[in-house]
């Protein structure tokens, strides 16, 4: 069942210039547990380079950007071409200024890569060859970054005047919003990407939310789209009971959707979730209301959506699930690959 609901909310947005409530247009879905499960098409496959230069540790995120697809681990951000090939990496490891411990987040526009750490109130700026090129200094710690022509926008779950902080290129506040949801520890489940991007438009994922907000550089841009669940929405009424020790089970005893990121393409938005030890991959045309989902038991060993493009959505499959998984094996053929293999990425479309 789809519902879309537009209305006219008061939510009491807390903005840094003007202070006062603000209308917000908000958006309504309804995630349909019985959609039947999608038809998908491969449309390509990549291959990851694989050297000593190209390795990387425990994946965190892919990121297509342009001519490059860029892969994060805790410390280091590989760049590779649209064919695998390796061609540089961003690791500068360190205390001094131009350096980070871990990297939190990171966007490419243009040519350039910025990296933020919540160790720092700041933004790194690197060119995707490595080379440091300056420092954004900023009155707060990001967590999240996206950049765009006219402006930057950041997430900072614990910033009481709003999780979104909304700046100029030079990092100077233009407004900040959405209030945080927290619970009674600093536990989180942060999406993968809390911002995401498609035909330009700059989506929002907060902490513990079911909710996604559009971002613009002025507080009009900002509409909410609620994601209902049903019994298993996400509130913040659950949330604030929430504390470290109890943090999973809780989830898992009340049957609350966790850990969900969002990924949108030009026509389908993309879902990745857990609810209990099952895993969800939802699909939503955006323009038609047209929905699939495809639940899966247990943790699955591959990213099913690890991130998209306008026109497709990617998924993350290493390279020894790639070579001993029945689902794979259509695929297999032409392709040399070895179980110690950097993982491989799986472009594909909804039919």
């Amino acid at each position: 069942m789809i519902n879309k609901i537009f209305t006219l909310c008061t939510l009491g947005l807390m903005l840094a210039c003007s202070g006062p409530q603000t209308e917000m247009e908000t958006e309504q879905v309804v995630v349909d547990f019985k959609a039947p499960e999608p038809t998908l098409k491969v449309e390509r496959i990549i291959q990851l380079e694989t050297n000593n230069e190209a390795l990387f540790d425990q994946f965190y995120r892919v990121k297509i950007a342009g001519r490059n697809i860029l892969v994060q681990d805790q410390f280091k951000i590989v760049v590779y071409d649209l064919n695998g090939k390796y061609l540089s990496k961003v690791q500068k490891v360190g205390h001094g200024p131009q350096e980070y411990i871990t990297i939190s987040n990171f966007w490419v526009f243009r040519d350039e890569l910025y990296v933020v750490t919540n160790a720092k109130k700041s933004v790194l700026v690197y060119s995707l060859t490595g080379q440091y090129l300056r420092t954004i200094p900023l009155d707060f710690a990001p967590e999240a970054i996206v950049v765009m022509e006219n402006y930057m926008a950041f997430k900072s779950a614990y910033n009481q005047d709003g999780t979104l902080i909304v700046t100029d290129r030079e990092g100077r506040k233009k407004y900040e919003t959405i209030a945080p949801i927290l619970a009674k520890t600093t536990v989180s489940i942060p999406a993968v990407f809390p911002f995401t991007e498609s035909d330009g438009k700059v989506y929002y994922f907060p902490d513990f939310s079911s909710s996604i907000y559009t971002v613009g550089p002025d507080t009009s841009d900002v509409k909410q789209i609620k994601l209902d669940f049903g019994v298993h929405t996400i509130t913040p009424e659950f949330i604030q009971t929430l504390t470290a020790g109890t943090f999973m089970d809780e989830f898992e005893k009340h049957g609350i959707v966790s850990f969900p990121s969002f990924y949108p393409t030009r026509d389908w938005w993309g879902m990745v979730f857990s609810l209990g030890d099952t895993e969800y991959s939802w699909y939503y045309h955006a323009k038609n209301g047209r929905q699939c989902i495809v639940e899966a038991p247990g943790i699955i060993s591959v990213k099913p959506i690890a991130c998209a493009t306008e026109d497709y959505f990617i998924e993350v499959a290493e390279a020894a699930e790639f070579l001993s998984s029945s689902r794979y094996a259509a695929y297999r053929q032409g392709l040399k690959v070895d179980e110690n293999d950097n993982p491989l990425l799986i472009f594909y479309s909804i039919q």
